[in-house]
């Protein structure tokens, strides 16, 4: 069609040239007279649309700072109307000269959707929509304008969601208890998840602050260095000076900076540490070196295992202690051999020991009590309450740590 009137108007040229000039004279004065009404009508029509986007905005942030589920959805009605309003007249001219199929195109109803949707959300559930939260789905309203230009955002996300939000309305006033009971028991779960996490940081915090240390061995003097750089900016142990003091193996001390390389001095590594103070605390300590190889470091999670191992051993103490187990003496002479099938009383009391008793081969043994402690000759002695399976061994000693008579069964 285009190459039809290209041809027109070039035999136009050639033939009536007075034509052709005469057509181009009209479109020009059409043009002006169009441009003529419209220029004037710009100017007002911007700055009313300027106004009317001020006003929008003005009530959107007026609904949700009064957070009144009626006039939330007031002032996002009229928020929909102004919008459509203001894009009726470019709509309308942009379907004319063919643009637009539609005076409001899917993006013009997408964007309506999402204010209708935010309204929605303020009459319902009020107490949640703030300026922040309506700031977020602005922007992802913004994302949505670009998704829907090639699917139908409006029935694939919009729709959905505003029907689980009636149920969830429908729900929270026909069964409020039980809302919010729910509500409670899954806040509750949240915030035990960000509590444990919190802990976790706080360990984990605690581990990267510090760096403890043991001495291998006790010491009777430590340092002071006098620090240099090199011309690379490094630091560099210029000298050090002998410091008079004792610090004992079993005392903990604090590395003061475990950022700080170690530094090497006459071909030995030195760090510095931090001795406790009188009071334990090494909290503004004086700061002395010493030769890094002398230190076991430790972090605060090492010294949490350090001290629950410290603790289950008192335990287990207190526990031997309670049932006495002592090194008691040999009180009840007892047969030594025990070779045939049965069931034999040892005639031990509590805290009482028997002579050497020696199972005959092929044969199998059991107790009739676990409160007992087997002696071997070869190897350590065991807590027979503390195991699952007795020892493949067939002499031993025993030493009852009950209250009743221990009998030995003998098996095939």
């Amino acid at each position: 069609m285009y190459w039809i009137i290209g041809v027109t108007i070039v035999l136009l040229a050639v033939v009536r040239p007075t034509l052709l000039v005469a057509l181009f004279n009209y479109i020009r004065r059409a043009v002006q007279d169009v441009t003529g009404i419209l220029l004037p009508i710009l100017p007002v029509y911007a700055i009313g649309t300027l106004a009317v986007i001020i006003w929008l905005t003005v009530l959107i942030i007026l609904g949700a700072l009064i957070n009144s589920p009626v006039i939330t959805g007031i002032c996002f009605l009229l928020s929909i109307l102004l919008f459509y309003l203001v894009f009726l007249i470019p709509g309308f001219v942009l379907k004319i000269i063919g643009v637009n199929e539609r005076i409001f195109p899917l993006a013009v109803r997408t964007a309506a959707a999402w204010l209708a949707f935010f309204g929605f959300l303020g009459m319902l559930y009020s107490d949640i929509l703030n300026i922040e939260f309506l700031i977020a789905l602005s922007l992802l309203g913004f994302i949505s304008l670009g998704v829907a230009s090639k699917a139908n955002f409006l029935k694939s996300v919009i729709y959905p969601l505003v029907i689980v939000m009636c149920v969830i309305a429908v729900w929270k006033y026909a069964a409020p208890d039980n809302f919010r009971a729910i509500t409670r028991n899954i806040s509750a779960t949240g915030k035990q998840i960000n509590s444990s996490a919190d802990r976790n940081s706080l360990g984990k915090e605690a581990d990267a602050a510090v760096t403890y240390a043991y001495l291998n061995r006790s010491v009777s003097v430590v340092y002071t260095a006098v620090i240099n750089q090199d011309d690379d900016g490094n630091d560099y142990i210029a000298s050090l000076q002998d410091v008079t003091k004792h610090i004992s193996d079993t005392v903990m001390v604090k590395v003061y900076n475990h950022k700080d390389e170690v530094l090497t001095y006459q071909g030995q590594g030195f760090v510095m540490i931090q001795a406790p103070k009188t009071n334990g605390s090494f909290v503004n300590a004086t700061q002395y070196w010493i030769e890094a190889d002398y230190l076991s470091f430790l972090s605060p999670t090492d010294l949490a295992a350090e001290r629950e191992q410290k603790n289950r051993s008192k335990r287990n103490e207190t526990v031997l202690a309670s049932q006495n187990i002592t090194t008691p003496a040999v009180t009840s002479p007892i047969p030594k051999f025990y070779d045939a099938i049965g069931t034999y009383p040892l005639g031990v009391g509590k805290g009482e020991q028997t002579g050497w008793i020696n199972v005959g081969p092929c044969h199998r043994y059991n107790f009739s009590s676990n409160s007992i402690t087997l002696k071997y000759k070869d190897r350590d002695s065991v807590n027979v309450w503390e195991i699952k399976k007795l020892p493949d061994v067939s002499t031993f000693r025993l030493i009852n740590r009950g209250d009743g008579p221990v009998n030995l069964l003998v098996k095939s």
